[in-house]
């Protein structure tokens, strides 16, 4: 079975790189494979345990004014890891406009014999602000152009499923089912939107000698024919202490990671872990990103169990997260 399933992932990550794609809305991590309830709300409580996560993205290398994105997250199991629940908060500034999201999310977990189904849903608010001082205008007197600070706030949905055994992982969401659109104009010229997106991932353990090990991993971020992104990433693993990974995207772009177990030397409470990385990404060719380098670092703390092996001994299967 998993021999069958090692295949099918490498041929989709084939035919991924193969398909044309342009662009996306939604800030990308780079390393998303281990902070999943980004992406999917279904990743909610997914560990037995307490878990945070602070994310920071940089494009480019200039100043304060630099388009940047950041990411909070909580996430934790409930009812003897039955259910799970998260709460994630987003800042995202591209220059011109920023928007900031707090929603909440909540998932269902059934286990199998084999692995973990999660079914989850997350609900929040949103607000974008678009600040006319941060813009160059050439002719003041341009009416699509709001000349007024302003502030406008919408509901955000989302929903996901995800599948996870010993090997291979796979999950589909749709975010901002709302589909959210801001006019900052009386004449509705000048509008920013936040259209549906659909992520699809998919993940296997490709190998495991000794305490090295190899994952490959796979997303597609699907918004309408015409912007779409793939992305193909292969981590090399030791022991769960660090990791280095390489991975190519489409549009074209190549990317590197790395990052540790920090925990190790910190010595924290018994049981609680501690991980830090880095991602450095490069956009080839004349492609419009929001810069050519892109720079992107994570904090993520796993708190000691919250759930003892007392109250999970009906648990048919206790899968461990390649990532996650």
């Amino acid at each position: 079975m998993y021999q069958i399933s090692k295949a099918s992932f490498l041929v989709f990550l084939l035919l991924s790189l193969a398909l044309q794609s342009f662009s996306q809305l939604d800030a990308y991590f780079s390393q998303y494979m281990f902070n999943g309830i980004y992406i999917n709300p279904a990743f909610a409580g997914y560990q037995p345990q307490l878990q945070a996560a602070l994310y920071h993205k940089r494009y480019g290398d200039g100043g304060m004014k630099t388009p940047s994105t950041s990411f909070f997250s909580l996430s934790s199991p409930l009812r003897y890891n039955q259910l799970g629940a998260g709460l994630q908060i987003v800042s995202d500034f591209d220059g011109v406009v920023t928007r900031n999201l707090v929603s909440g999310s909540l998932a269902y977990k059934i286990h199998f014999e084999t692995g973990i189904l999660a079914f989850g849903v997350n609900l929040g608010i949103q607000q974008v602000n678009f600040d006319p001082n941060t813009l160059l205008i050439k002719d003041e007197s341009d009416a699509q152009i709001s000349k007024d600070r302003i502030n406008n706030s919408s509901p955000d949905f989302g929903s996901g499923l995800f599948y996870q055994d010993k090997k291979i992982y796979a999950g589909v969401s749709i975010m901002h089912l709302f589909g959210n659109k801001f006019n900052f104009n009386e004449g509705n010229n000048f509008v920013y939107s936040r259209p549906l997106h659909l992520n699809f991932i998919a993940g296997c353990k490709i190998f495991e000698t000794g305490n090295w090990s190899g994952t490959g991993s796979s997303i597609i971020r699907y918004v309408n024919a015409n912007t779409f992104m793939i992305d193909a990433t292969f981590h090399l693993k030791y022991a769960d202490l660090f990791w280095i990974g390489a991975s190519v995207k489409n549009p074209w772009m190549v990317g590197a990671q790395t990052g540790f177990k920090i925990s190790e030397w910190l010595k924290p409470q018994a049981g609680t872990n501690i991980k830090i990385g880095y991602a450095f990404d490069l956009a080839l060719g004349q492609l419009k990103y929001r810069a050519s380098t892109m720079h992107e670092i994570f904090v993520l703390v796993d708190f000691a169990p919250l759930i003892s092996s007392k109250k999970i001994r009906n648990q048919k299967v206790k899968v461990t997260p390649l990532f996650f």
